[in-house]
């Protein structure tokens, strides 16, 4: 079973770790309008969220 955490939240966004079953993890990122984008470590989510508040789009 696939297991989300929410770990952070940043209106309109929120990080959630994702624990696969085969036991990796990644962080995805929800917008208002669902998934936007997969990362490989929560540093990586939590810059992109930042430039998402900002405005800034990559």
């Amino acid at each position: 079973m696939t297991r989300r955490k929410i770990v952070q939240t940043a209106d309109p966004y929120q990080i959630q770790e994702v624990i696969e079953k085969d036991g990796r993890i990644h962080w995805e990122i929800f917008g208002p309008y669902g998934f936007l984008s997969d990362h490989t470590s929560l540093a990586d989510a939590e810059t992109k969220v930042k430039d998402l508040t900002k405005g800034i789009t990559q």
